[in-house]
């Protein structure tokens, strides 16, 4: 009987720690406010979890609930500034295109200036260029002359030595033929 109390008193003593436990936590603090330690140790461990279970479900559907009401808020606030901001963002809109246009032109402008001081330029250096067309081809002339006259000399001798090589190779195909003949008749 004295062990049988004993075991009752650790029982009771591990129930008592998981329970001071539970209380430590913030849900067990909530679920378990009203009711005091000794009464917990009477209750029934699944009531205890049933007790837990139903407190975190009241804390879920609370969240949802505030996560909701937060939700709507949001929303209307949104629309209400989007609504407010429409006129705004159309107005800017409306600036920024006429800086845009105003931007375009100027651009186009300095692009169109820019491209007659090209053309200018370009029909300048035509006539310097012009000027000297008469001077460019009375040198390719001379250029050419000199050049055909260096090629006439060269072709000639050239040709020169062509018939030149050309007879010696008859000469030399003369010569090898006599040899032919005299060795195969002579013998």
């Amino acid at each position: 009987e004295r062990i049988l109390q004993e075991h009752e008193q650790i029982k009771k003593k591990t129930v008592r720690e998981r329970l001071e436990q539970i209380k430590k936590t913030e849900l067990g603090a909530k679920a378990f406010k009203d009711i005091d330690i000794e009464d917990l140790e009477e209750l029934d461990p699944d009531f205890i979890m049933a007790k837990q279970v139903e407190q975190l479900e009241k804390e879920k559907k609370e969240l949802q609930e505030r996560l909701k009401n937060q939700e709507k808020k949001i929303d209307y606030f949104e629309r209400a500034k989007r609504l407010e901001e429409i006129p705004l963002i159309k107005s800017a809109y409306e600036e920024q295109r006429i800086k845009d246009m105003d931007l375009w032109e100027q651009q186009e402008e300095e692009r169109i200036t820019t491209m007659q001081l090209e053309r200018e330029k370009a029909l300048e250096h035509k006539n310097r260029m012009s000027r000297m067309l008469e001077d460019r081809d009375l040198f390719v002339m001379r250029l050419k002359a000199a050049r055909q006259s260096v090629y006439e000399e060269k072709l000639k001798q050239f040709e020169e030595r062509l018939a030149e090589e050309r007879h010696n190779r008859l000469e030399e195909r003369k010569r090898q033929r006599k040899e032919e003949r005299r060795i195969t008749y002579y013998r």
